[in-house]
């Protein structure tokens, strides 16, 4: 059994929304063979921050009779890191190591620790880059990393960390440098100006349903779809109210008197409301209320953009972090509006 350590001459780190850095451990195996089920481990590895560099620690079998050595040290010091990062490790790697720990009678201490799955959680970036796939080597490629022959699999994989910030770009959102209402014909449009904790490696744009997107280091714009029209508010205690047909609209029934009785009928979940027109502006999440409909049944909401006031950072803040929230894996259609 070959154990070796080599300095990595990179300089990367997790997103800070992700946690420290010094806390995880970047893994990867290899396999004899293509069944899987019987297929041995020939080569394990694993990538630390040391330092402030990354160290790269390789087992390498020279005997099949060396497996079960090689499982053995390799969980020991896989076990002194509370986080494991690997690309598409949940499918192969994990289920690969328990399997073959079984089979030796070993202990294997991966079960409760937390698990980053770059492959899973970088897929979505091909909805905002021109990537064909979401192999580890495109990933490199987009990033402009070309792997020199001592490199594998594990030596590149701390360049793809800072890519990670583009999946919770949400959580990434630090300040609002700038807001401004602007009006246009179709009503208006509200623009937020973004910083965020971290540099992005790449810029981008796109469209995102209800808002344009752009970023751009450690800059973010989102320019949000505004909409004039008249939209309902519907009230949730509908039993104690009344529709007016004639009025197109729901009073409260101790007003309701003023109204003859065949101008009034008792009022359902999808006719208690009142409307009111103006520009409204969409929401993800009902941060602001009240929160207003097209009708019952739809599922986008809209707030009064009267309601917002353009000098509370914290609720735009708030606002941005929820329009975010599912970026980038729904893509365009984020959530109806």
């Amino acid at each position: 059994m070959q154990i070796n350590e080599k300095i990595l001459p990179v300089n990367s780190s997790l997103p800070a929304s992700f946690g420290d850095t010094r806390q995880v451990c970047l893994m990867d195996i290899e396999t004899t063979g293509l069944a899987r089920k019987n297929a041995r481990i020939a080569y394990a590895g694993c990538a630390y921050l040391a330092k402030g560099q990354w160290t790269a620690r390789q087992w390498l079998a020279e005997s099949k009779e060396e497996e079960p050595w090689i499982l053995a040290d390799y969980l020991e010091f896989l076990s002194q890191w509370p986080v494991l990062v690997h690309f598409n490790g949940t499918s192969f790697d994990l289920p690969c190591l328990r399997r073959r720990c079984g089979l030796y009678d070993i202990p294997c201490p991966l079960d409760g620790k937390e698990n980053l799955d770059l492959y899973r959680l970088l897929k979505p970036l091909r909805r905002i880059f021109p990537l064909e796939r979401s192999s580890q080597r495109a990933l490199e490629t987009l990033l402009g990393q070309m792997r020199q022959p001592d490199d594998n699999d594990l030596t590149m994989l701390p360049h793809l960390l800072p890519l990670l910030a583009y999946t919770a770009l949400g959580r990434e959102l630090e300040s609002v440098q700038d807001c401004r209402l602007l009006s246009d014909e179709d009503g208006g449009k509200l623009q937020l100006d973004l910083g965020l904790y971290d540099t992005l490696p790449l810029g981008f744009s796109c469209p995102c349903g209800a808002f344009y997107l752009k970023a751009e280091g450690k800059r973010l714009s989102l320019l949000i779809y505004g909409r004039q029209a008249t939209l309902k508010y519907f009230m949730d205690d509908y039993k104690n109210y009344y529709y007016l047909p004639d009025e197109d609209m729901a009073v409260h029934k101790s007003v309701a008197a003023f109204a003859g009785k065949g101008s009034r009928v008792p009022a359902k979940k999808a006719t208690c409301y009142i409307k009111k027109e103006g520009l409204f502006l969409p929401q993800k999440d009902p941060l602001f209320v009240p929160v207003f409909r097209e009708s019952y049944e739809s599922r986008g909401l809209w707030f009064f953009a009267d309601s917002l006031s353009l000098s509370d950072k914290a609720a735009l803040l708030a606002y941005a972090r929820s329009l975010l929230s599912d970026f980038p894996s729904k893509g365009d259609t984020l959530w109806p509006c």
